[in-house]
């Protein structure tokens, strides 16, 4: 929702000490750290970075059941999909995990392994990638000398 549309439904309902816009930050960890859970309204997404930000910093989430993100959100177990324009979806969602704060740990958990796995299995085989790469790379380096030392000698 743009702040334009925001800021009023801020004041008119009287939350303006519980909601803040805090515009572009560099600083996203240190907000991560300090939010209960991280809810996602968009309407469209790829794969959200934002959205796996949060989920490595070990919150729960709530998000707009859309493309990408339910690639990354496992419903129930680190949090809550809902449809993006059902809002009594988005309120019932919302009150169920200020109602359960006991599952805020274990959804962020969830969540943090959820991301570090996919990204571990990734690295696995970037690193084999890059191995091989590098390993044939010596090999023709090794050949090529070797023609070189051939045509010298």
């Amino acid at each position: 929702i743009h702040v334009y549309f925001t800021l009023p439904l801020i004041h008119e309902y009287h939350v303006e000490k519980s909601v803040f816009i805090i515009g572009f930050r560099k600083d996203l960890s240190t907000i991560y750290q300090c939010a209960d859970a991280f809810l996602f309204p968009s309407k469209r997404e790829g794969l959200s970075a934002a959205l796996m930000e949060a989920m490595v910093s070990g919150l729960p989430v709530i998000c707009s059941d859309i493309r990408g993100n339910n690639d990354l959100i496992d419903n129930g177990f680190g949090g809550h999909r809902v449809s993006p324009n059902d809002f009594e979806q988005w309120s019932k969602a919302m009150k169920e995990l200020i109602n359960k704060k006991e599952l805020w740990p274990k959804y962020g958990e969830y969540n943090r392994n959820k991301i570090l796995n996919v990204f571990e299995e990734r690295l696995d085989f970037l690193e084999l990638y890059v191995v091989q790469y590098i390993s044939r790379l010596a090999i023709e380096y090794i050949v090529f000398n070797l023609a070189i030392l051939q045509i010298v000698l």
